[in-house]
């Protein structure tokens, strides 16, 4: 029955049916291949001959391996119609072998014994939390000391008491899906359903996860479902057809050279949808993050060639059901279009997504602050504009790993200035960053004034001049933010926040934020080189407002973060 599920793309759960699966002594094999004349099963339990395997109505081929154990590689050998026979990988396989080898492995993924009940039982969506994502690449954030990836047991040592330490409540982490070439961070996924095997077993980061959840922090998972890698060991013709791809050669290319999944078939929605639901079953993720989601909103990611509808049904059918069968998971959408409800519910019309990343709001604040002082007169809309728009969705403002990669520069070298304008300005970005409504993300190393740009093949520049510095200012914004309420509730309700002032002339920004029981804030921000002073009325009097000098002070009522003449200040009762 669950067969017949899988090829109407109703299942949600097709990873429980093919695969590799134990049983008893041994393992049942089943893969769907129904374009191939023949299939036969290799692999470590039979000195990598062939076990002949068996073809149903369906076009889904089966055998068991009495002899077969957990940790044995093993591929499916396909032969074609075209006379071509190629070893293929199982496009369910809960493990694989560590590149460069490709084969996949038997695993049991069900042996990890969890401890994080309560975490689970008492997560939510965050949308009147703190929400503050710190986004890692496991194979640069640190290096061991020989300059190979760390084990998934060294990351847990490492990085959980270090994102505690910055006040993250999650960590994003880019996609650990396995895939054939670290350049490609994990965007070009060959196993959906395999974590990657560069840091250790699937069962390593089941207990990086299960630890997070011990000390609070969630996990959100980077997932690729629009295009996969074209290696011809993986789904790529994987039977000789087009069962992942699709049939019009037109149609099957990404703008990146990938291939894309083809949402009108069947087997390709019950194949993602059951990815999905694996990871959110098997290793308790607490949010994903889906990919390109622009270019499942429209061909190619352009209004021009058309709603891509198949994509969209993808997106709907998916988030509705997590939604409806997984408590507190978050779904977050990388999109750059101007498609409307992209974060509204599906029952009204909407993609369903919790959240949206606000590209629009990155761009305009790093073009902004890469403007000549003088020349950013008159251009107070990229700050401004932000805030025309915001409450059309429910958006997270991110500065993430797509800003300091492939040429487009390190955040410190994006601002205009020498050494000091620049690093002053940086930690005015991340002061608007925490006070500006929305969720925030940051990419590792924003903590790190560097001048160079982020390089997958190296740890992060961790003694670069200056980072303890930039790593206490960004906990004591964080400490800031998680404690005030004006700051993390109501984001998403325009009631609670008003514009104060916006000039053009010297690049002052003042807005106004509040709470629902009506504790408020103030928030200035000096985006000049020059010294600028205002006076405040607020519901304790009046307060001046004066940059002009290298400090931070703190009284009452009253944060000021003073960054030479570029400053900002937060003004209000502070939170109990």
């Amino acid at each position: 029955m669950e067969i017949k599920n899988i090829l109407s793309g109703t299942s949600f759960y097709a990873h429980k049916t093919l695969g590799a699966h134990l049983e008893n002594n041994g393992v049942r094999f089943s893969v769907f291949a129904p374009d191939a004349l023949n299939v036969t099963l290799i692999g470590e339990f039979s000195g990598w001959a062939d076990i002949p395997m068996s073809r149903d109505e369906n076009g889904v081929w089966q055998c068991f391996a009495e002899n077969a154990t957990c940790g044995q590689m093993y591929k499916f050998r396909i032969s074609e119609k075209s006379g071509a026979i190629r070893d293929r990988i199982d496009p369910f396989a809960f493990f694989s072998e560590k590149r460069p080898g490709n084969a996949s492995v038997i695993y049991d993924i069900s042996k990890f014994s969890w401890n994080d009940g309560e975490w689970l039982g008492k997560r939510e969506k965050n949308f009147n939390a703190p929400f503050n994502i710190y986004e890692v690449h496991l194979g640069s954030w640190q290096k061991s000391e020989d300059g190979e990836f760390l084990s998934y047991d060294e990351i847990v040592e490492r990085l959980i008491p270090y994102v505690k330490s910055i006040g993250a409540t999650h960590i994003e982490l880019m996609p650990f899906t396995e895939h054939p070439l670290d350049a490609s961070w994990g965007y070009q996924t060959t196993g959906y359903f395999s974590a990657t095997s560069r840091f250790g077993e699937p069962c390593g980061l089941m207990k990086l996860i299960d630890e997070c959840h011990k000390e609070n922090i969630g996990v959100i998972m980077d997932f690729v479902p629009l295009h996969f890698v074209s290696d011809n060991f993986a789904l790529y013709e994987y039977d000789g057809g087009h069962i992942f791809e699709s049939d019009d050669e037109q149609k099957r290319y990404s703008r990146w050279g990938t291939i894309l999944f083809d949402f009108t078939k069947p087997f390709v929605m019950s194949f993602l949808h059951s990815a999905l639901i694996f990871w959110i079953e098997n290793y308790h993720i607490d949010g994903i993050r889906f990919d390109a989601v622009s270019d499942m909103l429209y061909h190619h990611g352009s209004g021009d060639e058309g709603l891509n509808e198949a994509g969209i049904w993808f997106m709907k059918t998916v988030n509705y059901f997590i939604n409806k069968h997984y408590n507190g998971v978050m779904l977050i959408a990388e999109d750059s279009s101007i498609f409307t409800k992209v974060t509204a519910p599906v029952e009204y019309g909407g993609i369903g997504f919790d959240y949206k990343w606000d590209l629009g709001w990155m761009n305009n604040t790093l073009y902004y602050l890469s403007l000549p002082f003088e020349k950013r007169e008159r251009k107070a809309d990229c700050i401004r504009h932000s805030m025309d728009y915001f409450y059309n969705e429910e958006y997270i403002l991110p500065l993430s790993h797509d800003e300091v990669s492939h040429g487009k520069k390190s955040l410190m070298q994006k601002m205009f200035g020498d050494f000091e304008q620049r690093y002053l300005q940086l930690k005015l970005l991340l002061l608007y960053t925490f006070t500006h409504p929305g969720k925030k993300l940051l990419f590792m190393g924003t903590e790190i004034p560097t001048e160079n740009e982020w390089n997958e093949d190296k740890p992060l520049e961790w003694n670069t001049y200056r980072t303890e510095e930039l790593t206490a200012f960004i906990k004591e914004l964080v400490t800031l933010y998680s404690s005030c309420r004006p700051l993390f509730e109501n984001d998403f309700d325009s009631r609670y926040f008003s514009w104060r002032e916006v000039s053009d002339e010297d690049c002052f920004f003042m807005f106004e934020r509040s709470s629902k029981d009506g504790e408020k804030v103030t928030v200035a921000l000096n985006f000049s080189d020059e010294k600028v002073s205002r006076k405040i009325m607020t519901t304790e009097g009046e307060i001046i407002f004066s940059s002009g000098k290298a400090d931070i002070t703190t009284t009452k009522n009253t944060k000021t973060l003073n960054l030479g003449a570029l400053s900002g200040a937060i003004i209000g009762k502070k939170s109990q």
